[in-house]
């Protein structure tokens, strides 16, 4: 019975299982909320595309309207239809930044992918061996 006081206990086992556990369950959280952190950043970049996509089209609605004004005061085909030509030209341009903007809002994946598969690789050790 003298090797019994180095062996460990059941009890024993189990408390460093579970410090282990927690130790590793912090650190997936760690891991986990810097991916967040960068898909937040990059929902970030496209949500102030959409912004500057909507300032640019709301410039060339004003830009518009100008045109349809000097159109209406003057009956002159040049001088409005060319600033209604680029109010036109410039909301189109802010549209197509809405769209993309849009696009790459609906696409980001908020889900922290490569934590999760970690995640899964340690729960497989540990059941599995």
């Amino acid at each position: 019975m003298e090797g019994q006081g180095t062996k460990p206990t059941i009890g024993g086992v189990v408390a460093t299982l579970a410090r282990a556990a927690g130790l590793l369950a912090g650190h997936e959280v760690a891991k986990a909320q810097e991916e967040l952190r960068q898909k937040a950043a990059q929902a970030g970049v496209d949500a102030g595309m959409v912004a500057a996509g909507g300032a640019v089209a709301y410039g060339g609605f004003l830009a518009a309207l100008t045109g349809l004004a000097l159109g209406l005061r003057r009956l002159g085909l040049p001088d409005w239809l060319a600033a209604f030509a680029v109010g036109l030209l410039a909301m189109g341009a802010g549209g197509g930044l809405v769209l993309e903007g849009t696009a790459r809002l609906r696409e980001a994946d908020a889900v922290p992918h490569r934590t999760l598969e970690t995640l899964k690789d340690d729960v497989a050790r540990v059941v599995g061996g």
